[in-house]
């Protein structure tokens, strides 16, 4: 008896669910595009195409990590009294960190770090755009097979430069006018110029993540929102890796580091 008046309460909730979207789509075409984009999302497993991308975009920033420190290892090996003070610092904070076992095979780190930060880039990059074209109902993986893991190894490559110009940009162009202006420049208006100029890369970066990278051709009204968004989080991820880097610079092991380079 509970349990067909629970049901009764259920029905008759999905049913006034479904009123209340259905007069809504009626009276905003906004929110009938934002639903009908919903389903579509749904209809191609849009869950399962972002964890691919998310898959993929680990391991890259698994293998990078792997990569970098690698080369700072090999940078520190060169000074015995700084390679003395880094080990005291890791087997401090690290207590189970073999770091004789680390330096000796600093090499492989390198070696294979590299391999797989390129396959994993290539498979990030082949999945963000398969799954752009899934969304569209397009051939996910149009042309031959090895051109098309060529231009994915070419688009790892030049996003990897622009990610980096985006990332370097605000404070090259605040240290360039600093110079210019002999220290002037700490103004709000020298501030947002420096932000806006990254926001403007990041626009770059957008447009040609949703148009270049999964070779397809978007009206303006539809493509400005996306690129917008993508930009935006890029400048907040720009914006907390700069906080991330004033907060190392302030570690030890960083000023450590940083002299022996």
């Amino acid at each position: 008896m509970v349990f067909k008046q629970f049901q009764r309460i259920t029905e008759r909730f999905s049913a006034r669910y479904h009123e209340v979207i259905l007069w809504a789509r009626k009276r905003s075409p906004l929110f009938d595009h934002f639903w009908r984009a919903k389903e579509r999302y749904g209809d191609v497993l849009g869950g399962r195409l972002s964890a691919a991308i998310a898959y993929y975009g680990f391991f890259a920033v698994f293998a990078l990590a792997m990569v970098v420190y690698s080369v700072l290892i090999n940078i520190v090996s060169a000074n015995a009294s700084t390679v003395a003070d880094v080990d005291a610092f890791l087997q401090r904070y690290f207590t189970t960190l073999n770091v004789d076992a680390l330096k000796a095979n600093s090499t492989s780190l390198t070696t294979i770090g590299t391999i797989s930060l390129i396959l994993a880039g290539v498979g990030w990059v082949d999945a963000w755009r398969s799954s752009l074209r899934a969304v569209w109902r397009l051939d996910q993986h149009p042309g031959n097979f090895l051109v098309l893991r060529l231009v994915d190894l070419g688009t790892l490559i030049i996003f990897g430069l622009m990610m980096g110009i985006s990332l370097g940009a605000t404070d090259g162009v605040a240290r360039l006018f600093e110079w210019i202006s002999g220290g002037a420049d700490q103004t709000p208006w020298f501030k947002l110029g420096t932000y806006g100029l990254a926001f403007v890369i990041n626009l770059v970066i957008a447009f040609g993540l949703m148009t270049v990278l999964p070779r397809m051709h978007l009206s303006t009204r539809r493509l400005l929102p996306s690129i917008v968004a993508i930009a935006i989080g890029l400048t907040l991820l720009n914006w907390l890796g700069r906080y991330t880097i004033m907060r190392t610079e302030k570690n030890p092991a960083y000023a450590i580091v940083a002299t022996s380079v």
